[in-house]
């Protein structure tokens, strides 16, 4: 009887364990650089990373790593903060762009 107790608790634990790790991983962050905002202009899709410019995407994912309410976007980029990005290309002559941009932490 223990031994069947013992599984079934240890199924109990890896299916828990499974089900919590979906969020968790889907969160993880996940950019190629990292760099500080030292001008940006959402208005013109223009923001410049340690002094250099770079195009914002038409759609740019904003990410935050104490903030989980979805409500940042491009707007909410400031001088001064320190942030992880990807770029994309959109199209073969094209420049890169911005696709994603993580605020991170001031550490």
């Amino acid at each position: 009887m223990a031994m069947k107790v013992t599984r079934n608790m240890r199924s109990f634990i890896t299916l828990l364990c499974l089900t919590l790790s979906g969020p968790l991983a889907a969160s993880r962050l996940v950019y190629e650089r990292v760099g500080q905002i030292t001008a940006v202009s959402p208005e013109s899709d223009n923001i410049k990373i340690d002094g250099a410019s770079y195009r914002l995407a038409t759609k740019v994912d904003v990410h935050s790593t104490e903030k989980t309410d979805n409500s940042l976007n491009v707007h909410s980029l400031q001088s001064g903060a320190k942030i992880g990005y990807s770029l994309t290309t959109p199209a073969k002559d094209k420049e890169p762009e911005i696709s994603s941009i993580w605020l991170l932490p001031e550490k």
